[in-house]
């Protein structure tokens, strides 16, 4: 058995082109808009940090030796080496609209939300997420999705927070247990949760109309898109390498790569920023 590499490299994200970028999300634009928004999943992450530390995994897995190893093993059928060279357009192009999310935002909104409506909304996401803590937090499915609503931070993050614990509210496998609860299920909670996130999402500029909603459309489908195939690109990578190098550090979760100091060990530095290649 081989040995592996003790000193196994993290991807390092490093600065993106805005040309490339744009470039990359245009021509991704038509795959994007085809993505049923029933499947669109939620941004739990720096988007553009994951991007950029995806887009290092798709560079160096382009390159040589690791290339050939990759399609030697691609021989078997057992998986796609068409995501490997997808990856760095699919990272380009999420790390560009959400980029321009941000901007659109800024420029439309001067972000008003009400001191009210964000103490209530807290109070209401807090008293849900009681409940479901409480019944369903060691759960294998439910658990892992409150531990992700419990990362977000900030306005926004409180909008999709709310969004997801009323989702959950409804689920036919949650309803039945949680409405039996006797201290903090209220059923109205479901409808005060959801008329909350979109009282939050228009002061941010984020409703329905505007170019702020749209850039917020695509950069939900760009960061499905890249979550969807750099899973893929992880699991084939992790398989691929397992015998010669640490793959959790190689090919790491873009979900834990991005989460504040807390969910890094003590010797790891802060990740680096990624600034805009001014070319």
């Amino acid at each position: 058995m081989a040995k592996k590499n003790a000193k196994a490299k993290r991807p390092v994200a490093h600065s993106m082109s805005e040309a490339s970028a744009k470039a990359a999300f245009e021509m991704l634009r038509p795959t994007l808009l085809e993505l049923p928004r029933e499947e669109l999943t939620p941004i739990r992450v720096d988007v553009q940090l994951a991007a950029a530390i995806a887009h290092s995994v798709g560079v160096r897995d382009g390159a040589e030796p690791r290339r050939a190893r990759l399609q030697t093993a691609a021989k078997s059928g057992l998986f796609d080496l068409a995501d490997f060279d997808r990856l760095p357009n699919v990272a380009l192009a999420a790390w560009y609209a959400r980029q321009q999310q941000q901007r659109a935002s800024a420029v439309s909104s001067e972000a008003v939300v009400p001191a009210a409506i964000v103490k209530e909304a807290h109070s209401v996401r807090g008293r849900m997420l009681r409940v479901l803590e409480h019944y369903f937090d060691d759960d294998a499915d439910v658990g892992p999705r409150l531990a992700a609503i419990r990362s977000g931070t900030g306005l926004q993050d409180l909008a999709n927070d709310l969004e997801q614990v009323a989702d959950l509210y409804e689920e036919d496998d949650v309803h039945p247990v949680i409405s039996k609860d006797p201290k903090h299920w209220r059923k109205d909670d479901v409808a005060s949760a959801r008329r909350f996130a979109q009282a939050i999402f228009r002061g941010l500029g984020l409703g329905t109309t505007g170019d702020a909603a749209q850039w917020a459309d695509l950069a939900q489908r760009a960061w499905t898109l890249l979550d969807t195939v750099y899973a893929e690109v992880r699991a084939t990578g992790q398989f691929v390498f397992r015998k010669d190098e640490d793959v959790e550090i190689t090919y790491p979760s873009l979900v834990a790569a991005t989460r504040g100091p807390a969910s890094r060990s003590k010797d790891e530095p802060e990740p680096a920023p990624v600034p805009v290649d001014p070319t």
